[in-house]
């Protein structure tokens, strides 16, 4: 694997820690990286600063955007949230407008996701439906088919369709993992919206799909499964962000 490969590998780990454990996380993800990328090291006015002085230059936008989208997953305010969402949507879509073909499938992840909580649906859908058909062959070929069907699924659910939604959870999970989702796991938050309709069969589906790369999930997925079979809410923690 090329240096550079097994460099975004160890950032991409290192951002879901950040956003596990908040404050720590961002420090050790800005240490990392800061000796490979300086805009790793910038505070948000200086990341501002160099946007300012090279717009057309995608890693502020990016590092703007992953810093809004960290903040935003620990804030306690509701309305705030959205609008760190929103402005991390905004850096996330410069970034993607600026890069190339590869990069764009690099960021797509994020800016879907941003895109989704800032409360633009439609926006979140287009971006999945790209994702859903990346044709690469590298190791974030499954993030996106994965994270895409996901996407995918809660905007059926959002119109209505929830035999869609199941046939995206479905998609979702059927891939072979990519190193975030071996490690870190599987989205949850199409499978709790279809719990919280009381589709339990697809959702058990989904953890016995997910068991066949998430082998680094701690017993969660066996644990879950029980607890959905009881009728009982599993507390999906930070597969619900990441």
């Amino acid at each position: 694997m090329k240096l550079w490969k097994k460099i975004l590998l160890a950032l991409a780990a290192l951002v879901v820690l950040a956003i596990i454990v908040g404050g720590a996380g961002v420090w050790l993800l800005t240490k990392f990286a800061g000796s490979r990328d300086r805009y790793a090291k910038m505070s948000e006015a200086q990341l501002k600063e160099a946007i300012a002085k090279d717009p057309k230059n995608i890693e502020p936008h990016r590092y703007l955007g992953l810093y809004y989208s960290l903040k935003a997953n620990r804030c306690q305010s509701a309305v705030e949230q959205k609008d760190l969402y929103r402005a991390s949507n905004k850096e996330y879509k410069a970034a993607y407008d600026l890069g190339t073909d590869q990069s764009r499938g690099y960021v797509l992840q994020y800016l879907a996701w941003a895109a989704w909580r800032a409360g633009d649906k439609a926006a979140a859908g287009r971006y999945a439906g790209i994702m859903v058909k990346d044709t690469s062959t590298d190791w974030n070929h499954d993030n996106n088919i994965h994270h895409g069907h996901t996407i995918l699924g809660l905007v059926a659910i959002g119109r209505g369709d929830v035999k869609t939604a199941r046939s995206e959870l479905t998609l979702s999970g059927a891939v072979t993992g990519s190193p975030q989702l071996k490690s870190v796991g599987p989205q949850m938050t199409l499978a709790k919206a279809l719990l919280d309709r009381g589709d339990k069969e697809a959702v058990i589906n989904y953890f016995a799909a997910c068991e066949k790369f998430w082998r680094m999930d701690w017993g969660k997925l066996k644990k879950w499964t029980k607890m959905v079979r009881a009728g009982e809410r599993p507390d999906f923690g930070g597969n619900l962000i990441y």
